[in-house]
């Protein structure tokens, strides 16, 4: 028996409702957008590409990067978040994150090949890329 994409996308959807009743965070995509300003340049603003309603968001890994020199101490924290949700057409890595108010810079995206159901992308805590 052959499996349609339709069919997997109803199997994912259906044992994402009875298993994984934990993909309940939202948050959405934002897309940079640079308008001339008049006078050569130009002035960049974020705006929601896309929300994701229900997804998984976790620290993959964390910690902190210590940089000293005579003058002063930088310490930076070094977290790598996994966001996880049904695949939506266009995201790409020059977007951001907006969860819960902080923003999150795509690092990687996961897609599975050929299927287009499901997706993890990686991002690190910060602000505008």
């Amino acid at each position: 028996m052959a499996v349609t994409r339709q069919l997997f996308k109803t199997l994912a959807d259906n044992l994402i409702n009875s298993v994984f009743a934990d993909f309940t965070n939202t948050w959405s995509f934002e897309s940079i957008n640079r308008v001339s300003d008049g006078q050569g340049g130009y002035t960049e603003t974020w705006s929601t590409f896309a929300t994701v309603n229900r997804g998984i968001v976790e620290l993959k890994l964390g910690g902190e990067i210590v940089e000293s020199t005579m003058d002063a101490t930088k310490i930076d924290q070094n977290e790598v978040f996994m966001f996880q949700y049904e695949e939506i057409a266009g995201v790409t890595n020059d977007m951001r994150i907006n969860y819960k108010g902080e923003f999150f810079n795509i690092k990687q995206i996961k897609r599975l090949v050929d299927v287009d159901v499901f997706t993890i992308v990686e991002a690190s805590r910060g602000g505008a890329q």
